[in-house]
C-alpha cells in the first residue's frame, strides 16, 4: 500500500509556465522524469495540518530522501523534531514528550510518508483517474483506488517541474499541505542522517500493530 500512496502523491505536480491551458500529459512526464531518476534529495519544507477542528501552526525545517525508501525530517521549529525512516522503521520523535513512536514502514499512516513519492518509480496513467485544473497552475488528482489514505492530492510545480506546494487531503477530511524550497537533487548525503539513535532518556513506545 504504502508503494500506492507514494505514487499517489506524484499526482498533481503541475503547473502550465507562461499562460495558456495546461498540457497535463506534458507536465506529468516532466516530473516522471525528474523524480524516477534521481537516488538521493534534500529540501527546506514548511508543514501545515489543517483539520475539522481549525488550523495549526505551521512547521519548518530540512527533508532529505534517499533510494530506496529512506527519508528523514529535521524540524527546525519546533527544535529537535525529527521523523525518520530507515526503510524498516518508521520513528517519530516528539521532544516535547521526550517519547519514540516506532512502526514498521509498511504499517504507518503518517501523512508525511507519500512525500517519499519523489524518489518514487511514477506511473500516473496507472494510479490516477482523473485530474482538474486551477487558474493559479494547480492540478488536484484523484486516485483510481478509493481504498487509500487520501481522497485526492493537489500540486503546484516549476518550470522544470520541482514541486512547490503540495496538499494531500485525507479520508478523515484533514489536509496536510507542504511547501518546498531549495531543492537540491542528488546531493552527498550522509548515511547517519538515515540511522535511528535515540534521545536521550526518550522513551520508545511500543511498536504499533496493524
Amino acid at each position: 500500500m504504502k508503494q500506492a500512496l507514494w505514487l499517489m502523491a506524484a499526482c498533481a505536480l503541475l503547473r502550465a509556465q507562461g499562460g495558456g491551458s495546461l498540457d497535463v500529459t506534458k507536465i506529468t512526464h516532466g516530473i516522471e522524469q525528474r523524480y524516477n531518476n534521481i537516488k538521493s534529495l534534500r529540501v527546506n519544507f514548511t508543514e501545515t495540518y489543517i483539520d475539522r477542528g481549525g488550523r495549526h501552526l505551521p512547521l519548518s525545517g530540512t527533508l532529505y530522501l534517499e533510494k530506496p525508501r529512506k527519508m528523514r525530517w529535521d524540524y527546525a521549529s519546533p527544535p529537535g523534531q525529527f521523523f525518520l525512516s530507515d526503510g524498516e522503521y518508521d520513528y517519530d520523535y516528539d521532544p516535547k514528550t521526550n517519547q519514540v513512536e516506532r512502526s514498521k514502514v509498511k504499517q504507518t499512516d503518517d501523512l508525511r510518508s507519500p512525500v517519499a513519492f519523489l524518489l518514487g518509480k511514477v506511473d500516473f496513467d496507472r494510479d490516477f483517474g482523473s485530474y482538474s485544473t486551477e487558474p493559479d497552475g494547480a492540478i488536484t488528482a484523484t486516485p483510481k483506488s478509493d481504498k487509500l489514505l487520501f481522497t485526492s492530492i493537489t500540486f503546484v510545480a516549476g518550470p522544470d517541474f520541482s514541486i512547490k506546494k503540495l496538499s494531500i487531503k485525507g479520508q478523515d477530511g484533514s489536509t496536510t499541505s507542504f511547501g518546498f524550497e531549495g531543492e537540491a537533487t542528488n546531493p552527498a548525503l550522509s548515511a547517519s542522517l538515515f540511522k535511528f539513535i535515540k534521545p536521550p532518556g526518550a522513551v520508545i513506545e511500543p511498536e504499533k500493530q496493524p
